[in-house]
C-alpha cells in the first residue's frame, strides 16, 4: 500500500503544480484583468495589485502576478529538495490549496466581472485560503509520516485525571 501512495503521490503533485500555476497565477490574473477592464481597476480590492495596475499597467500586473505565482510554487519544491524527510503528500496539500484558492479567486472575479455579488469576497477567499493550506498540509503530512512508519503519539486523560501517552 505505502508503494501505491508513493507512486500516485508524485502523479498528483506533478497534476497539482500545474493546476496551480494555471488557476492562481494564469486564471486569477486573467479574469482579474477582465474584470478590472470592465468595472474600473478601482474594484481590485488588493491595493498593492490596484497600485502595480495603475503605475505598470495590465502587462505590469501579469508579471507581477506570474512572478509571485512561480516564486510560491517555487519554495515547496526547494523544500522536498533540501529535506531529508518525505513531503510529497504535504506538499500536494499545500499545492491542492493554491489550487483551490486560485479557482475561488477566479470565480470572485467572474462574478466581480458580471456585477453579480461574488459567494465569497476577497477576505473571504484568503480566510479559506489560509485554513485550507493548513488543515491539507496536515492530511499530507500525516499520510507522509504514515508512509514512512513514523509513531505518532496521542495524549488522553485517564479516568483518574491521570495522563497517558498512547501509540496510534
Amino acid at each position: 500500500m505505502a508503494k501505491l501512495f508513493e507512486h500516485s503521490g508524485k502523479k498528483v503533485q506533478t497534476m497539482l503544480y500545474m493546476t496551480s500555476f494555471l488557476t492562481y497565477g494564469i486564471g486569477d490574473a486573467s479574469t482579474a484583468v477582465y474584470m478590472m477592464k470592465l468595472k474600473g481597476v478601482g474594484i481590485e480590492a488588493n491595493l498593492l495589485i490596484r497600485h502595480i495596475i495603475e503605475t505598470q499597467g495590465f502587462f505590469g500586473f501579469i508579471t507581477f502576478k506570474l512572478w509571485i505565482t512561480f516564486t510560491i510554487l517555487a519554495i515547496p519544491f526547494i523544500m522536498q529538495f533540501m529535506s531529508k524527510e518525505r513531503l510529497d503528500w504535504t506538499i500536494s496539500g499545500f499545492l491542492g490549496a493554491i489550487t483551490i484558492g486560485g479557482a475561488l479567486a477566479m470565480m470572485a472575479n467572474i462574478a466581480a466581472a458580471r456585477g453579480d455579488t461574488p459567494s465569497l469576497s476577497a477576505s473571504g477567499v484568503i480566510i479559506v485560503f489560509v485554513i485550507l493550506v493548513i488543515v491539507l498540509s496536515h492530511i499530507g503530512g500525516e499520510i507522509d509520516d504514515r508512509i514512512d512508519g513514523k509513531k505518532r503519539y496521542a495524549y488522553d486523560f485517564t479516568v483518574d485525571g491521570d495522563l497517558i501517552k498512547r501509540e496510534y
